[in-house]
């Protein structure tokens, strides 16, 4: 028993319960010594606030939609459908130009979809008063109502610029975020990408400097990278004269897609101080129209190439190299290309042909005696690389 006793007379009883299906939400916590930070929705009139769920799934795995029992007057909820498997997803809070000021406390739950029978369940949001070190809460306290307020105007607006073009696996994409200044505002912005599809990384956050409007934010997706329709906002902070504020985008739409193309890259050699080249093979998974640009990337030093195009019917890229005297004689690993496929208008960037190799040789010394052939066979490798095997069978002769 629980005071490690135990005999022969001793009676032990089992209770067995059946599973039960439950679905509920929880806000995460951003800083482990401040567990209260960004816990409340304060939503500037005419603006807009964002924050960050997470889903708790017992027994059950299915698509949810995240509402809420009761709003302030003037402020409305916006929140995309949540897929089965993903634990956390972004919510955004609008407020009218005319909404009135106020605070009060209000609940919030998730309903599955997809299932029988419907599943509720509330957001519950705990707080923690106290931590011990390193060894968790000491002391908490949970509520299923938040606090959320209408505040007054904010100084600053973000705009977060639907990308046109997706994002494949592997790639990168370059979002556009703007900053709106009100009323004189004239301070640092820095913002946040609160939340990421599966597989899409980037930076903390990015800042929009006093003397501008606009930043860049990268986005990088893995090889596994979720693909669908994913719908992601940005949120900013910035000092003002009545302590930081925070205000969101809008939901936009980012699209997660399968690569264009597929790269790969043949073991290359050369000689320090003569022209080479490196073979790619193509293969196109996806069609696409016009011309794609290819950038072989990871050269090592005294190493050059040039962009090269490709279409959707071709099979094989030969990258020209020069090699010049200083190169580095040795085996050089960790080559890739960079792909561009235009779409809408813009380039989709693809990560491929990973872990190239090229092998570099110290020059060989001239012969006095000119080649029997004029120098033909050297002019022809020049333009038309040969494979590795074919190398060292003419270095044997």
């Amino acid at each position: 028993d629980q005071l490690r006793r135990s005999g022969e007379d001793f009676t032990y009883r089992i209770e067995i319960t059946g599973k039960v299906a439950s679905v509920g939400a929880t806000l995460p916590v951003v800083e482990r010594v401040k567990s209260q930070k960004w816990k409340t929705f304060p939503v500037p009139r005419g603006g807009r606030y964002a924050a960050v769920v997470n889903v708790v799934r017992e027994n059950t795995n299915c698509d949810a939609v995240f509402e809420a029992d009761s709003l302030p007057a003037g402020v409305t909820l916006k929140a995309g459908r949540i897929p089965k498997g993903v634990t956390s997803f972004p919510v955004v809070f609008e407020a009218a130009a005319d909404a009135a000021v106020g605070a009060g406390l209000h609940g919030f739950r998730l309903r599955s979809e997809g299932v029988e029978p419907v599943l509720t369940g509330k957001l519950v949001d705990t707080i923690h008063h106290i931590d011990i070190n390193n060894q968790g809460a000491y002391h908490s306290a949970s509520f299923d109502q938040i606090a959320m307020a209408v505040t007054e105007e904010a100084p600053l607006a973000v705009e977060l610029v639907e990308p046109s073009a997706p994002i494949v696996k592997n790639g990168k994409l370059m979002l556009k975020v703007r900053g709106v200044r009100r009323s004189g505002f004239s301070e640092k912005i820095t913002l946040k990408f609160l939340w990421n599809p599966p597989g899409i990384t980037g930076p903390v956050s990015v800042d929009i400097p006093k003397d501008k409007d606009e930043a860049e934010y990268e986005l990088n997706a893995s090889g596994d990278a979720a693909v669908g329709d994913w719908p992601v906002c940005v949120l900013a902070e910035a000092n003002t004269a009545k302590g930081p504020v925070l205000v969101s985008s809008a939901l936009v739409t980012l699209k997660v897609a399968e690569p264009y193309v597929a790269l790969t890259l043949d073991l290359a050699a050369a000689e320090v101080g003569r022209p080479a080249a490196m073979v790619a093979k193509i293969e196109t998974l996806r069609p696409y129209s016009g011309q794609a640009e290819a950038v072989l990337s990871g050269l090592p030093h005294g190493v050059s190439s040039k962009p090269m195009k490709i279409t959707a019917d071709q099979e094989e890229l030969v990258f020209p190299l020069t090699i010049a005297a200083d190169a580095k004689v040795g085996k050089h690993g960790g080559l890739f290309c960079m792909v561009s496929v235009p779409e809408n208008g813009v380039a989709v960037l693809h990560q491929t042909a990973m872990g190239g190799t090229l092998r570099i040789d110290a020059a060989e010394k001239e012969s006095a005696k000119p080649a029997a052939d004029g120098g033909k066979k050297a002019e022809v490798a020049a333009k038309k690389p040969l494979s590795r095997l074919e190398q060292l069978r003419q270095q044997k002769k």
